[in-house]
């Protein structure tokens, strides 16, 4: 276990799924010319490039009681992602949800289901970033 995974355990209480390690050491070229073209910078890209990055945004997202209606981001949400427009992609670690992404929509701070699982998440972004799709929305579909 890196030092980056064992940040990312004490930080959400729940080791860093083998898939999101796997994903991010080997970050799908596609996803990176796709991020450069729209002008994301890396933590704007909908799934962070990095092991750093990704610890990064999940201090962030845990140092501020702003996040949700409830009150401070949930423990067991692992930030994986954010769009241009300031929403978060959330992997849900522990409960019944777990394994799901959810879209953390900041206009109203509610979370609500993108994908059934973080494959089916980067499957979605492929299909985008290869011009399957038009949005992430419709690749969800």
């Amino acid at each position: 276990m890196t030092t980056a995974e064992e940040d990312i355990a004490r930080l959400v209480g729940h080791p860093l799924p083998a898939v999101v390690v796997a994903t991010l050491a080997s970050y799908p070229a596609e996803l990176v010319a796709l991020a450069k073209n729209d002008g994301f910078a890396p933590r704007e890209c909908w799934l962070y490039p990095d092991l750093g990055t990704l610890v990064a945004q999940n201090e962030e997202v845990r140092a501020e009681d702003i996040w949700t209606e409830e009150g401070p981001w949930p423990a067991d949400h692992l930030d994986i992602g954010a769009d241009i427009g300031g929403d978060r992609f959330a992997l849900v670690l522990a409960g019944d949800n777990a394994g799901a992404v959810l879209r953390l929509d900041t206009d109203v701070g509610r979370f609500e289901p993108c994908a059934p699982s973080f494959d089916a998440y980067v499957a979605a972004l492929l299909r985008v970033a290869r011009g399957e799709r038009k949005s992430l929305d419709d690749a969800l579909r």
